[in-house]
């Protein structure tokens, strides 16, 4: 008996419907009810493939007899069913991997609610074809320690969706609408000056300093659109997955270089500046950098990030500086960054950021002086244990030369707080 609408959802078969017939048969669902004589026998019968017959003598339901024809048998795809249940509700191509045997994807509703996942990327319908067509924009912070110099603790972070390790940022202080637009105005400058092209549309989240009147005026103005991401789903943009490994590689040289952490943010936009040196997604023969500025990346200029560097003053710079034939003729400080337009090196000392061509930065120093396993596990649990946290000293009680295992920069006049 096949229910027709408005009645119960259930396919019944029932010796009171069918008192009529003799001999019935049926081929049971997954939805089938098997009722004899006003009792239910059999609720849903779809593990069994097989032909069930109802035989009965007259119309009544008082005598009934069941019969299934030979055993039952059981599907691979059903018997699958019963495995996902067994086995923790593994996914079907796990199960055929234990089992040896082919996979029946099937649904499963309670995987269906309790194994959701977030997509880290949606997808785009129409993918940029070059670089600038869309570029996605979001703010990485605030990190606890302000950055050297600035004061910093954000940086607003660019992505292109062509060139996906086209990465570009700058640290601003607070997100409002002022700080973003000014900072905005010069990631787009970077892509008309530098990469050759205007930006068309840029992607943001529903951050709120996004929606700010100077950040649609500065759009309107150059006539690029603007899109956003689906409420609460910031991680609908492409540039948050840079912003996890970026702070993990900064920490890394961070520690290996002995910098301060108020050097954080610096250490990430030199990330950003390596990936530059990345194969390019549209040509693997040629670095994104290649494919953005049409010019080979300088491969050279890079150094360990954090070393002891010195700048070499030029005689103009000396004049400047009412320097003497008795004043330094370098300045001392860290190695943070690099230009990859001009060769330039990004320095810091403590009250001042310097751009240098020419200069001697003492990587030998870095990698000598750099943390052993034994200072590393020191530095994790120093806190935690009361027998490590012993100024200048390793576990055997010996001395430290701090000279050597300072945390401040090689060289002279080079401290960075």
């Amino acid at each position: 008996y096949m229910p027709r609408a408005g009645e119960s959802s259930k396919n019944i078969i029932s010796t009171n419907r069918l008192y009529s017939k003799q001999g019935i048969k049926f081929y049971p669902n997954e939805d089938m009810i098997l009722k004899i004589g006003g009792y239910t026998v059999a609720v849903g019968l779809r593990l069994f493939s097989t032909v069930i017959t109802v035989t009965f003598p007259a119309a009544t339901s008082a005598s009934v007899n069941v019969h299934v024809a030979g055993q039952p048998r059981v599907t691979d795809s059903n018997r699958q069913r019963l495995q996902h249940l067994r086995f923790a509700h593994l996914h079907t191509d796990v199960l055929a991997k234990i089992h040896n045997s082919a996979s029946h994807r099937f649904p499963c509703p309670v995987c269906a609610m309790y194994k959701a996942q977030l997509p880290t990327v949606r997808d785009n319908p129409n993918p940029p074809m070059r670089i600038g067509q869309e570029v996605h924009f979001d703010i990485f912070g605030p990190y606890r320690i302000a950055a050297h110099l600035t004061g910093h603790k954000h940086i607003l972070a660019a992505m292109d969706g062509f060139e996906t390790n086209l990465v570009d940022g700058f640290t601003i202080s607070e997100p409002n609408s002022d700080n973003v637009a000014k900072a905005l105005s010069l990631l787009l400058d970077v892509y008309e000056t530098t990469y050759r092209c205007a930006v068309t549309r840029v992607v943001f989240d529903n951050a709120p300093y996004f929606e700010g009147q100077l950040v649609t005026d500065l759009l309107a103005a150059r006539n690029i659109q603007r899109g956003f991401t689906a409420p609460y789903c910031h991680w609908q943009l492409l540039v948050e997955r840079i912003f996890k490994p970026a702070a993990r590689n900064a920490a890394c040289m961070l520690h290996y270089a002995r910098r301060p952490r108020s050097l954080f943010l610096d250490a990430m936009l030199y990330v950003f500046t390596v990936l530059k040196a990345m194969r390019s997604n549209s040509n693997a023969a040629i670095s994104v950098w290649e494919a953005a500025t049409g010019q080979a990346i300088p491969l050279d200029v890079f150094r360990i990030w954090g070393s002891a560097m010195f700048g070499t003053l030029t005689p103009e710079q000396r004049r400047k500086m009412n320097f003497d034939k008795s004043m330094p003729r370098a300045i001392a400080g860290a190695f943070v960054n690099v230009s990859l337009t001009d060769r330039t090196w990004t320095m810091v000392t403590n009250s001042k950021r310097w751009y240098f061509g020419i200069g001697r930065i003492d990587e030998a120093s870095t990698i000598r002086n750099a943390p052993s396993a034994d200072d590393t596990y020191k530095q994790l649990y120093a806190d935690l244990d009361p027998h490590l946290n012993t100024e200048g000293r390793d576990f055997d009680g010996r001395v430290i030369d701090l000279g050597e295992h300072s945390t401040e920069p090689a060289g002279p006049h080079c401290e960075i707080n």
